[in-house]
């Protein structure tokens, strides 16, 4: 019913109404900044896409690629080569060097107490130019041994910086290595960092990371100070200034700046100029390529060029940052000024106007087309500037506010007459009761009950819609969907309780839906207090199929798991039972039953010490089960506990002894799926262990299921599975190395907070060494887990028996 303004004083309304109007437009300017909101990113890519990006003047790219492998041998080469490539550049007049990939003296890693001539030859090549390093940085390991070593490194770093000013918002760096006498040769030294939003995307370049009390400047921002002839190098919290000839940048609040992105093509229009490392080594280059140049040395194909996702496309990390060094130098950087803020505050002021004048002065028709032009200009206006002048207004909250804030007054007028007029009662449905009852009929035909339900309960409830719904139920029964018959009776029930035997069918269809309870949970002791015998007789005992249900022992992704017996053979088993009718939509009900089956047989077939056995499988009252051997014993996943683990040797025997049930399993074309300790029985007094829940996973490719279900726990998934490729059993082996890591370490070797975090970690980032989280391990270890966690399948052992010797030879160096 219709509340008027007779009822309520007007301006109290006017007034309320108008508050609540600002505070979502406030609120949602202030929740979502433009790091955090989706379309706000969206904008800025496309942007950058379409934005006209000069001609690049001050840098260029000195690629090692294939062509120059082929021709000079696999990498790392010979210093003495590096030395002559810093020779020829310094002579054709490039301003400055910046090698993006580490050197090393004598090719070891650089910790030698006396160079080779090589590596003398490439100290004295640098100390006559301007060569700049890399500085590996980690945001994982601590040394504060190699941060205390990094003082004198960054000291003379091109930056005069108050550190104190500036701590809280600077990110932490940690120094992976300083041990080279390289570095100290270098005019200058930077961090190649590359930060992705959440989403994956690199779009800033991080100006400097704290590390001790010392600033370490990014690669780009070193090479960018190197080309200017003054030493006042100032940076604040909000300001990076590198000189006179080069505009001061605005910084974000992590000491970031958003660069512009020139193509990832080389040749492309408008891509940085790159040059093959033999060709310029060959002097086959015209030196006026390189005159007055900022020139990057680095790779641009293969595993070694570090590729990320960038607005503009995937590009190597040294075409990032030579795109990063070029929008220092010529002022190219995004950034949102302080007029931007004023703007946006007059912006919001005019948003907040404008809806409180459509809402209460405009038709619908006319406040839809005004809000929706407004949306447009807002867009509009922050993609012209975004393209043409590099500023972004972060106009999107504002869109979000505009729709959610126009939403909200538009259903508030559904119950408040603000206007002071009596509302327009709404038209109703020009869809007739026999057609909407026509519809369910022919859904019904169809075999798709659920439709055809939703459908009857939009019709007028009368005997003959009673009577469809009857009908449905009883339908729903011979599917052995008992729990989707009790609501249809149920329904019948609620608006005709005498309906035939509905109310009678509702009550008993869901007391055998319910989960199985165990005898002793159904029925009273024998004997009360006193001793009395009961009054009444001990409960009937619960069966599935031919097996009588104990109790139940555990519940899982899939179902529940119950200890019972087979009465005729006196067997003790374990019984998983899983709900497929409410699991699973009408359509895909029969292909996941067959494919259950299909699964089961497969996996009854595996006969092997390390996995358990299947006996039987079958369906009653709309659970699918199958019955399997029952193992004493802890989950592994009890073992994976800092304070439960396992001795070195025991983990590897049992991973030697899962990696041969796996094999086997996979020589029967049978592959697991979900590896992982939750999955493994382990008896520690008996030293028996049985993989779990084979054929279970093989569910997860039905497409619809009604509660979204995703098998497999992304923590053990491999890149591909992740991905939705198909899968082989070096997926399996995959999911085995992060169990025997968990195992040996007692955290998993992928971890992040969140799940898309965790996604593209196991996708792209490398696993922790477990030397540096257990020292004790033997170094074989991590070349086992190395192989094992490999993000290319082509990478890992071929199959489990090649992992099991590998990890016997490490076996017989540990001291039993």
């Amino acid at each position: 019913m219709a509340i008027t303004l007779d009822q309520f004083n007007r301006k109290q309304i006017m007034m309320g109404v108008a508050g609540v109007t600002a505070g979502i437009v406030l609120l949602c300017y202030l929740l979502m900044s433009s790091q955090r909101n989706s379309l706000q990113l969206w904008l800025y890519d496309t942007a950058q896409r379409h934005a006209n990006v000069s001609a690049p003047a001050h840098v260029a790219i000195v690629a090692i690629d294939d062509a120059s492998k082929a021709r000079l041998g696999e990498w790392p080469w010979s210093n003495s080569v590096h030395a002559k490539l810093v020779d020829i550049l310094r002579g054709a007049g490039a301003q400055g060097i910046a090698f993006t990939t580490p050197l090393y003296a004598n090719n070891n890693g650089g910790q030698v107490d006396t160079p080779t001539e090589s590596d003398q030859r490439l100290m004295e090549a640098m100390q006559q130019a301007k060569v700049l390093l890399p500085l590996e940085v980690s945001t994982q390991v601590t040394d504060s041994g190699n941060a205390e070593r990094a003082q004198s490194l960054l000291t003379h770093h091109p930056l005069s910086a108050q550190p104190d000013a500036i701590a809280v918002t600077t990110p932490a760096g940690l120094i992976s290595s300083v041990d080279n006498v390289l570095l100290q040769s270098a005019y200058a030294v930077g961090h190649t960092l590359a930060p992705a939003d959440a989403d994956g995307i690199n779009r800033r370049e991080l100006a400097v990371v704290k590390i001790g009390n010392q600033l370490a400047p990014s690669m780009a921002v070193a090479l960018a100070a190197t080309a200017e002839e003054s030493n006042q190098k100032l940076l604040s919290r909000k300001k990076l200034a590198l000189g006179a000839t080069i505009p001061p940048v605005l910084l974000q609040s992590r000491m970031d700046f958003l660069p512009r992105f020139n193509n990832p093509d080389p040749g492309a229009e408008m891509a940085i100029p790159t040059f093959s490392y033999w060709q310029v080594l060959n002097r086959t280059i015209t030196r006026n390529n390189f005159k007055g140049k900022l020139v990057l040395v680095g790779f641009t194909e293969g595993a070694n060029a570090d590729r990320s996702l960038t607005p503009v496309g995937s590009q190597a990390r040294v075409t990032m940052l030579a795109s990063a060094t070029e929008s220092l130098m010529s002022g190219d950087v995004y950034s949102h000024p302080a007029w931007a803020i004023v703007i946006q505050i007059i912006l919001i002021i005019g948003v907040i106007a404008l809806v409180l004048f459509a809402t209460f002065k405009l038709p619908l028709i006319v406040r839809v087309a005004t809000i929706s032009g407004a949306i447009l200009i807002l867009f509009g206006l922050d993609f012209v500037l975004l393209r043409s002048l590099n500023v972004s207004l972060e106009l999107m909250p504002l869109v979000l506010g505009m729709v959610l804030s126009g939403g909200i007054l538009e259903a508030a007028q559904q119950f408040l007459d603000l206007n002071g007029k009596p509302r327009k009662k709404a038209p109703k449905s020009n869809i007739s009761l026999e057609t909407l009852r026509t519809l369910a009929l022919t859904l019904h035909g169809q075999g798709q009950l659920d439709l055809a339900y939703e459908t009857l309960r939009r019709c007028t409830v009368t005997e003959e819609t009673l009577e469809l719904l009857y009908r449905l139920g009883a339908d729903y029964e011979r599917r052995a969907a008992n729990r989707k018959a009790a609501h249809v009776y149920g329904y019948i029930a609620q608006h005709d309780p005498g309906f035939k035997d509905a109310q009678q069918r509702a009550k008993l269809l869901l007391r055998e839906a319910m989960p199985l309870q165990s005898p002793v949970a159904n029925s009273k002791s024998a004997s009360q207090s006193g001793g009395k015998p009961a009054s009444k007789p001990a409960a009937k005992a619960e069966t599935l199929g031919r097996y009588v249900i104990d109790k139940e022992i555990g519940k899982g992704a899939m179902g529940v798991v119950y200890l019972g017996h087979d009465p005729k053979i006196n067997r003790i088993v374990a019984i998983k039972a899983i709900p497929l009718t409410d699991e699973f939509q009408d359509d895909d009900l029969t292909e996941a039953r067959d494919r259950f089956f299909r699964e089961a047989e497969m996996a009854g077939r595996l006969n092997h010490p390390g996995i358990v056995t299947i006996f039987d499988a079958g369906e009653e009252r709309g659970l699918a089960y199958i019955a399997m051997e029952f193992i004493q014993g802890e989950h592994l996943s009890y073992y994976t506990d800092p304070q439960h683990l396992l001795p070195i040797r025991k983990v590897l025997s049992l991973v030697v002894r899962m990696a041969e049930a796996l094999h086997y399993a996979h020589l029967q074309n049978v592959v697991h799926r979900d590896i992982k300790p939750a999955n493994i029985m382990f008896n520690i007094e008996t030293d028996a262990l049985k993989i779990t829940d084979f054929g279970i996973a093989r569910l997860s490719d039905v497409s619809k299921t009604k509660t979204g279900i995703v098998l497999g726990t992304p923590s053990f998934m491999s890149p591909e599975q992740l991905e939705g490729r198909s899968l082989d059993g070096r997926s399996d082996l995959f999911a085995l190395g992060v169990t025997m890591y968990q195992l040996l370490t007692g955290v998993l070797p992928f971890r992040a907070d969140s799940m898309t975090r965790l996604m593209n970690n196991i996708a792209t980032e490398p696993h922790p060494a477990m030397r540096s989280i257990r020292p004790e391990l033997p170094a074989s270890l991590d070349d086992i887990i190395d192989r094992a966690l490999a993000k290319s399948a082509e990478d890992r052992y071929p199959n489990g028996a090649t992992m099991a010797e590998a990890i016997r030879t490490c076996m017989r160096t540990i001291a039993p």
